[in-house]
């Protein structure tokens, strides 16, 4: 099985690698905007990507895979880029190049969590 993962050095990206890597079935493809920062496995392939290019250079740089697994984020610097955009062309891509399976997976409010569990309220204006 072929999976890619978009923002694998990320905070949940590189989990979603170092998990998927565990199994010696799945060939990783690994892609971020710093590929030497992904960890090295026999089943792990790091790419370059860049959520600024064109849809079409996105698609020129994702490998052949049945699955994709969307977890990069600006961490709130780039939202519309990265976050929006970039996500939407990483999703017509995936989809053009015949890829089955798209993920995304956030982190947004992991590191908050109260401010979803009812418990506190967020702060009006």
């Amino acid at each position: 099985m072929k999976i890619i993962v978009i923002g694998a050095t990320g905070r949940v990206g590189s989990t979603v690698v170092s998990k998927l890597m565990a199994n010696k079935d799945i060939e990783v493809y690994a892609g971020a905007r710093h590929p030497k920062k992904v960890p090295v496995a026999p089943n792990v392939t790091p790419f370059k990507i860049n959520l600024h290019d064109t849809k079409d250079e996105i698609k020129e740089a994702l490998p052949e895979a049945g699955k994709l697994i969307f977890a990069a984020g600006s961490g709130g610097k780039d939202l519309l880029q990265v976050d929006l955009n970039g996500a939407v062309k990483v999703m017509k891509a995936a989809e053009e190049k015949g890829i089955l399976r798209f993920i995304m997976l956030s982190s947004k409010g992991s590191l908050t969590p109260d401010l979803f569990s009812g418990k506190k309220t967020i702060p009006a204006g």
